[in-house]
Order: structure tokens, then C-alpha cells, then sequence
């Protein structure tokens, strides 16, 4: 069968590179996806560097606010002279949320500040160019991607994205400048809200500023990948009482990269290279620390000092280049190894970007939202489309695709997929195909409690990212999994297979997660509700870099994490809103014999540092010593 593919882009040009291919970088969609072209009406703005179309902006996120729509920006240069605001909603609770703005690329894309902007210069209140939320009521699914923020000439009190996202949403491919001779106040802000994550951030590039990114607040956790932090005037990151998660962080600076200020501050900083430059005032440490940290595989070339550590016992690391270090004493009760597990990292697989005319979704073969579209889907996949796409709306699945052939990429275009298949089945299987990675992305996931996502039962690799609701499981032996900026409302089952988790948040009561005889690294763990954490048996293998564990609900009868002669290590912090935390925080059963961590120390054992109404598991091992 030949299929309706749509040949034009949703930006009205077709990019083409020497080779013939569209560029990497570039994101484009169907005009049928449901994505909503501010250059197109009824907004026409110009983006060409000249107009003002703050107006035009404004209006296309008022007019699709809360609505799980991609506000679309093709490439062009967009001015601005006032902030660009998440729109309300019916009520405190159900406004600032699910609102994605998002360019055709980083390089091409710019939202521009007019220069010298009176609302941005001399004495002025600090003010954000972009700002995703407030701290009341709870902001799932905001993101930003594949853009510039450039605070242009002359405006100096000028602060580039306030954002806030909760449960699921965060940042990509985002680049924020600080204009003329790179003065102004914070990049990126998230310190302006208490409640703010969890989120992830991914490809953010920061230059200028005094504060590359700021953060503050006790809850619910942020994450950070792959973050270049360059030329700021007082400090790269400041974390004032968050727990906070980076990885391949990077930058050039004459000041401290990081900063981890406050009792509650707890961060993880590992694989990154900080880089010092001449300073005419004493040059302070690459990092500051007066909370919990852990770091390890960081360099600082350029800084005369790397680490100086102001909390718990620990002496400042005398090295610039450190292997591991941790400002409070291990926690261990068997005799273990008291470094971190160090289990290979794998970076999450890129799939390329397919043109419009490699797209096929069910409504070009008679499915329609709010019905049973399965068979429509099945036609789809079957048609040899490389990407599956859903346009924004709602669809449903009520019997099991089978994914094969040529998809290697299921997008949802931020569309709500209802999963009513029976209880059990999933609804995608996942069978040999054509590419090795099939990548899961944009989907916000409803319908019957239990009903799984998928079903793994090839060896090809699998990433969800940017996923909310998810409930999903993979058969034994299958290929490495990839989870990246998702929300799940069940439990995940892990058995002999390779899982790398970058930012999942668990809200379910009973056990998150079940580790038989897997090799699971985690960075960002946020969990709600009563169970464990973390289960990890049959000889699995579980690290947990950095978490949030939000103890709501009841009584804990559970242990937060147990271990069953398997190797783990984790370190976490915990709040209880109910005000009934983890009573045990680790049972460990070792050659038939169990010991347990409790919250409040017994005779002999150290205490655990508190934080807020939980504490913070500063380092916890349990790897038998060889």
C-alpha cells in the first residue's frame, strides 16, 4: 500500500544540507501534527529580528496554554520587549502547565530581548524574558527546547528563563546569552519557586550572566546533563537547598562553577571537567560546598583548588582532580566496599530526526481520536513509515500493536494516549525491526491501571523520554532500556537486563522498583507514596546517584531500600509531608543474615543528618568486600 505521506513542513521550507538529508538539528513536523505555527495564523509573527512579536507570542500561549500543545518557532529571530508568561488557568491548581515552547533549532531559533529595554535596564526590578509558573499548585509537563535566549543590548536586569516544571518536563537543547558585554542577572532560574522538579535538563548552554543557573527551595529534585556553564561573574551554579543531580557538566569560569550553600543542599556532581581561568582577585575553588556531596570523575584544570568542604567531618580533598569524595561518612552494615558501585554508563542513543514524508500516524488510515484506533496504528506501522506519530489529541489503544519493520521512533507530539487494552497485554510488542533503537517520546499516557506500554521481546535497545504516566515493563533478557524524563504511575520490573534512568519520578504505593538479577544506574530518582524504593535481589546489581524520596501517605511498613545478596549503593534525600517517614531506611540480607539501617540511630550506629521532616542518606553501600 502506498501511503498519504505529507510532503510540506509545518514551517512552510524545506532545509536541505549538501548531502540532500534535513540537518540534525532540525525538528520539524506534519501540518497535521497538531503543532502550532506562530508564523502562521492568526498570529503571523515576523521572526525577522526587526518586528516586535512579543504580542504574537503572548497570544499563541494564552490561546494553547495547559494543553499539552507544541507552541512552534521556526527558525528566525523573534523580538521581544516584554516577558513571555505560561498563561493561567481556570483555577491556582490547573494553570502554568503542560505548555511547550519549542524552536526548529538551537542554531536557528533565537528569542531576542530588544536592546536597551526599558523594562529591563538601569534600577528595574529584575525581570525573566520567559516564565513557565508560580510555586502554588503543582506544574506537570512544561518544557523548552531546541532554541536561543539572547537578552540582546543593554539590559542588565535581566533574568533569561524562569522555569518550572513538576512530575515530568524540563529543558533541551537550549541555548541562554547574556548580551553586549555579557552582563545580567541569572540564565537560568529555578530558585524562584519553592516547589520546583522534579524536571530534567539536557544541552543547556549558559553564557554570561552572575549566576549561570540558580536553584533553591527543599523539593523535588532537578536533573542535569550534559550543562556548559561559561564566563559568569559570581558563580556557575548555585544550589540553595535543593538536591540537584549533574552529570558532564562543563564550562569555563574565573569564579566557582558550583556552589552548594544551606543545610538542606544536597548535589551530585560526577564525569565533568571545570575549567579555571585567570582571576585578578584570589580565585576561589572550583567548588564550594557547606551541604551534603558526593563527586567523583571531576577535573578542574586552571583551578588552584578543586573541592573546598565546609560540612559534616571531611576534610577538603587535597587532589584537583578527584576520583570520589563525599562530604559526610559512608553507611554500611556488613563489612563492604565503601566507594560507589562506578557501573558503566551508556549515553542514551540518538535516533535521527525523520522528515515529514517518513511519517505516518492512524488518522491517515481511518482512526480517529476518542475511539479504538488500533488497527489504525497497525496500518501505520505497517505502511514502512520510520516515524509513528500521534497529532495532538487524544487517541486510544484497546488491543496490542506490533512494532516491526522500519518505526524506530513513536512520537506523540504531546498528544494523551488512553491505554484500555486488557490488563496484562501490553499495548505495543516489540519485535526485531530494521533499526537497533526504537525511542518512545511526547506521550502523556492514560486509561486502565496496570496497562503496560510495552512488551520487549527482541534485544533492540528501548528509550522512553519525555513520557508522562507511564506504565511499562520488559521481558527478561531483553535489550538495554533507556529511561529519560519520565513519570509513572506503577511499578518497574528489571531482570536480567542493562537499564540507565535518567530522571524518573514514581508515584505508586507498594515497591517502585524491582531489581532481579539487573544492572541498574539511576541519576534522579523522585518517589511518592509507601514501599521500597528500590528492591534489588538475585544477585542485581543497583546505583542510585542522587533522589528525592517524598514519603507521603501512611505508615511505612516497608524498608525505603532493600538489598538480598545483591551490590548496591545509593544516596538520597527524603521528606514527609504527612509527617510519618521511613522508619527503615535499609534492610540488607547477607549469607541468611539480616541487618537493618533504621531513620533514628540505635545504640552503636551513627545518626543519619536530618533534612526537613526526613534525612539525608548521605552515602549508603552494600558490596561485599572481595
Amino acid at each position: 500500500m502506498t501511503v498519504p505521506f505529507l510532503v510540506r513542513f509545518i514551517s512552510g521550507i524545506l532545509l536541505i544540507s549538501v548531502s540532500g538529508l534535513v540537518r540534525a538539528e532540525e525538528e520539524v513536523f506534519p501540518n497535521d501534527s497538531g503543532v502550532i505555527d506562530v508564523t502562521k495564523s492568526p498570529y503571523w509573527a515576523k521572526g525577522n529580528g526587526k518586528s516586535d512579536d512579543t504580542a504574537a507570542l503572548q497570544q499563541a500561549l494564552l490561546e494553547h496554554g495547559n494543553s499539552n500543545t507544541i507552541i512552534f518557532l521556526p527558525n528566525g529571530t523573534y523580538l521581544i520587549s516584554a516577558p513571555l508568561l505560561w498563561p493561567s488557568g481556570a483555577d491556582q491548581m490547573f494553570q502554568q502547565r503542560n505548555t511547550i515552547l519549542q524552536g526548529q533549532s538551537r542554531d536557528g531559533t533565537q528569542i531576542r530581548l530588544a536592546d536597551y529595554s526599558p523594562n529591563y535596564s538601569g534600577s528595574s526590578k529584575p525581570r525573566p524574558m520567559i516564565w513557565t509558573g508560580d510555586s502554588e499548585g503543582i506544574r506537570p509537563r512544561n518544557s523548552i527546547r531546541n532554541l536561543t535566549v539572547h537578552t540582546g543590548i543593554g539590559n542588565p536586569r535581566t533574568i533569561g528563563v524562569c522555569f518550572h516544571s513538576n512530575s515530568q518536563g524540563g529543558m533541551r537543547d537550549v541555548d541562554i546569552i547574556a548580551g553586549g558585554d555579557g552582563v545580567g542577572v541569572s540564565g537560568l532560574d529555578l530558585a524562584f519557586t519553592e516547589h520546583n522538579g522534579p524536571a530534567f535538563f539536557s544541552g543547556i548552554r549558559i553564557s554570561g550572566f552572575d549566576f549561570g543557573v540558580k536553584s533553591s527551595g527543599t523539593r523535588y529534585g532537578q536533573t542535569f546533563e550534559n550543562i556548559q556553564l561559561n564566563h559568569q561573574r559570581i558563580v556557575g551554579f548555585r544550589n540553595g537547598g535543593q538536591v540537584i543531580h549533574l552529570r558532564h557538566l562543563s564550562g569555563t569560569n574565573s569564579v566557582p562553577a558550583l556552589e552548594n550553600n544551606g543545610a538542606f543542599s544536597y548535589t551530585t556532581l560526577i564525569d565533568s571537567t571545570l575549567t579555571g581561568r585567570p582571576s585578578k582577585r584570589r580565585q576561589e575553588a572550583a567548588v564550594l560546598n557547606r551541604g551534603g556531596l558526593f563527586v567523583r570523575a571531576v577535573t578542574f584544570p586552571g583551578y588552584t583548588n578543586g573541592v573546598e568542604n565546609r560540612a559534616g567531618n571531611k576534610l577538603s580533598p587535597e587532589s584537583r582532580d578527584i576520583v570520589e569524595f563525599l562530604s559526610h561518612n559512608p553507611f554500611a552494615l556488613f563489612p563492604s566496599v565503601t566507594n560507589s558501585l562506578k557501573l558503566p554508563i551508556l549515553e542514551t542513543p540518538l535516533v535521527p530526526w525523520d522528515p515529514p514524508t517518513a511519517w505516518s500516524g492512524p488518522h491517515l488510515f481511518g482512526g480517529k481520536p476518542g475511539v479504538d484506533c488500533s488497527e489504525a496504528v497497525q496500518r501505520a506501522v505497517n505502511s514502512g513509515a520510520q516515524t509513528l506519530y500521534f497529532p495532538n489529541g487524544t487517541w486510544t489503544i484497546e488491543r496490542t500493536i506490533t512494532l516491526r519493520g522500519e518505526v524506530r521512533r513513536v512520537i506523540g507530539c504531546e498528544a494523551r494516549l488512553v491505554l484500555n487494552q486488557s490488563v496484562g497485554t501490553p499495548a505495543f510488542r516489540i519485535e526485531d525491526g530494521k533499526a537497533e533503537t526504537v525511542l518512545f517520546e511526547r506521550l502523556d499516557i492514560g486509561g486502565k491501571k496496570g496497562a503496560a506500554l510495552f512488551e520487549m521481546i527482541s534485544q533492540r535497545t528501548l528509550v522512553i523520554r519525555d513520557c508522562a504516566g507511564v506504565q511499562g515493563g520488559s521481558r527478561p533478557g531483553s535489550g538495554d532500556l533507556f529511561l529519560e524524563n519520565v513519570s509513572s504511575l506503577g511499578p518497574w520490573v528489571f531482570e536480567r537486563q542493562r537499564v540507565f534512568v535518567r530522571q524518573l519520578h514514581i508515584d505508586f504505593e507498594g515497591t517502585k522498583i524491582l531489581n532481579t538479577n539487573a544492572t541498574v544506574w539511576v541519576m534522579g530518582l523522585t518517589t511518592e507514596k509507601g514501599g521500597s524504593v528500590v528492591r534489588t535481589v538475585g544477585g542485581g546489581r543497583t546505583e542510585v546517584l542522587g533522589g528525592v524520596c517524598l514519603s507521603t501517605g501512611g505508615w511505612k511498613r516497608d524498608p525505603m531500600f532493600f538489598v538480598d545478596d545483591s551490590e548496591a549503593t545509593f544516596h538520597l534525600a527524603e521528606d514527609s509531608f504527612s509527617g510519618q517517614p521511613f522508619q527503615t531506611i535499609v534492610t540488607e540480607v547477607r549469607g541468611g543474615k539480616t541487618l537493618r539501617l533504621y531513620s533514628i540511630p540505635t545504640k552503636g550506629t551513627l545518626p543519619l543528618p536530618e533534612r526537613l521532616s526526613g534525612i539525608l542518606l548521605p552515602f549508603f553501600t552494600a558490596r561485599p568486600q572481595p
